[in-house]
């Protein structure tokens, strides 16, 4: 393969696969205010280079590595279910609330941090592949798909914005890539029968998702519904005192 054709083959691979790194970060940065999405999608940004970088040097090696895969999928899926999770909690139930503007952009900062270093580890493993280990095609790849990731981010967090509900769409497929990514460890590849892994362990990530998403309007329902009554209650006692003055 000639250098200009495996440097297409592996900046489309880094395009294609980046686009998990760019909804991770803009899930993350959903509930910022505006100049701190920015920062927050900046520093997952440079997150997600560096990590890259550093695992061209080390994935095709590390990946080889049993039970790797299966932490990664459930950090990932953790990642899919805390973000949504954050998304359905209510204002006025939000602890973080009160919290300096500072640390909210470090925990979503966190975030981004955990869901790159499970992502980036596929994206590096795809790249070193297709780019048959010639450093410079690595490179140079790498350099184009940059601005990618940063404006894409900051495209995807106002779409996010906008409309709410492509949020649990976003985090469900988040949490089928956890599920495929536990099912394609080495370390289940010995075992008989492991080809029902590539729709069984999806399918249950998806599902273990959608059980917490519905736990959590439940929750919301149930808050919702206790808080007009809470609030009769007040002015019940409200009157109560104002005719106990009068008399």
């Amino acid at each position: 393969m000639s250098w200009f054709l495996a440097f297409v083959n592996t900046a489309l691979v880094n395009l294609i696969l980046s686009g998990d790194n760019t909804l991770a970060i803009s899930l993350s940065a959903n509930k910022l205010s505006g100049k701190l999405r920015s920062k927050a999608i900046a520093w997952g940004s440079v997150i997600a280079i560096l990590l890259l970088m550093v695992f061209l040097c080390v994935g095709s090696y590390l990946i080889r590595i049993p039970v790797v895969k299966t932490v990664a999928g459930g950090l990932l899926l953790w990642v899919a279910i805390h973000l949504v999770w954050e998304h359905m909690r209510p204002a006025e139930a939000d602890d973080g609330s009160a919290l300096p503007e500072t640390d909210k952009l470090w925990k979503a900062v966190r975030m981004i941090a955990v869901a790159d270093l499970v992502m980036s580890l596929d994206n590096a493993v795809a790249m070193l592949g297709v780019a048959g280990g010639r450093l410079t095609v690595l490179i140079a790849s790498l350099v184009v798909t940059i601005p990618f990731l940063i404006f894409g981010s900051h495209f995807i967090a106002r779409i996010l914005s906008r409309w709410q509900w492509i949020v649990y769409v976003a985090a469900t497929y988040i949490a089928y890539l956890a599920g495929q990514m536990v099912a394609e460890d080495t370390v289940y590849q010995r075992f008989s029968g492991s080809d029902v892994l590539t729709w069984v362990c999806p399918a249950g990530a998806v599902a273990l998702y959608a059980g917490v998403v519905a736990v959590g309007f439940l929750l919301n329902r149930r808050r919702r519904l206790h808080r007009p009554s809470a609030s009769v209650g007040d002015a019940a006692e409200f009157a109560v005192g104002q005719s106990a003055e009068g008399n």
